[in-house]
């Protein structure tokens, strides 16, 4: 299971923090926004794959005491945006299935990132993620 990880690192808006899986071979870092704030920018490594992952994030509901926030479905293909902001260039993958496989990890990283690391901290359902028509919570990865 995904866990927050303290990095070595005090600069940036993450602290140097990160999210890592080593049963799995996962780690998430924050990198950044891009679109003028509206987009989130992480990096994946996932084995040995480096995999650039946005995702837009909004609040659904009057206010967040009665409403959750909202990931967009992950975009695991990079863009130009990505990688001339950041250096992580658009991942090849070998396969439709690989493809898959990485958007459901992202989606996993993404709930638990929630607003800057704190998606563990929140009740059920606080941090979604939009998949195609579902949106995914804490409990559809076993948290």
């Amino acid at each position: 299971m995904l866990r927050v990880e303290a990095g070595t690192s005090t600069g940036g808006s993450s602290g140097g923090k990160s999210l890592r899986d080593e049963e799995r071979n996962i780690t998430f870092k924050f990198l950044g926004t891009l679109a003028m704030g509206s987009v989130f920018a992480f990096e994946l490594t996932w084995n040995e794959r480096i995999i650039p992952v946005s995702a837009r994030q909004g609040l659904v509901g009057a206010s967040y005491d009665t409403g959750y926030i909202l990931y967009t479905e992950p975009n695991v293909t990079g863009s130009v945006a990505f990688s001339s902001t950041y250096d992580t260039p658009a991942y090849e993958f070998t396969s439709p299935e690989e493809e898959q496989q990485a958007r459901a990890i992202a989606t996993e990283c993404l709930i638990v990132f929630g607003e800057m690391f704190n998606g563990l901290s929140k009740s059920d359902g606080k941090i979604r993620v939009r998949n195609g028509v579902d949106e995914l919570s804490l409990h559809d990865f076993g948290y």
